[in-house]
């Protein structure tokens, strides 16, 4: 079973439809090597705590995203390397999570299942996801 990562993006205040441009090119590369997108939680657009610059420009808001997945390490380095080229991209994140095969884990099945499932649609996981906060 593949490692489970947490990849947090801080994206440009962008329309909804860039931003799932965005998400999906990630899902489609995570997936077409063998992993699985678990789920998607979208902040929406906040002002920074202080302003950031990235690819020249300088911001003062963005929208906060955190996609939850599972693939091989080796995935995981050509999906990252990606991310600082992207000019949606202000920051990014990735932190490894507990072992899915802990017992008691709750995605341990889902992700079994699901393993070389075809590309999942990024967009209607935003949709009700928008606004709220990660962990509910």
């Amino acid at each position: 079973m593949a490692p489970s990562y947490e990849l947090s993006l801080l994206f440009r205040a962008l329309e909804k439809k860039d931003v799932v441009s965005v998400l999906s090119r990630l899902a489609k590369n995570i997936t077409t090597n063998g992993g699985v997108v678990m789920d998607v939680v979208d902040s929406g657009v906040a002002t920074l705590p202080y302003r950031m610059r990235a690819h020249t420009e300088w911001t003062t808001s963005g929208r906060h995203t955190v996609l939850k997945f599972h693939c091989n390490p080796a995935t995981l380095a050509s999906t990252v390397a990606t991310l600082p080229r992207d000019t949606a991209v202000i920051r990014h994140n990735v932190v490894r999570l507990r072992d899915v095969r802990s017992p008691g884990n709750q995605y341990f099945d889902q992700c079994k299942s699901l393993r070389g499932k075809a590309v999942i649609d990024i967009e209607p996981m935003l949709a009700p996801l928008e606004g709220r906060v990660a962990g509910q």
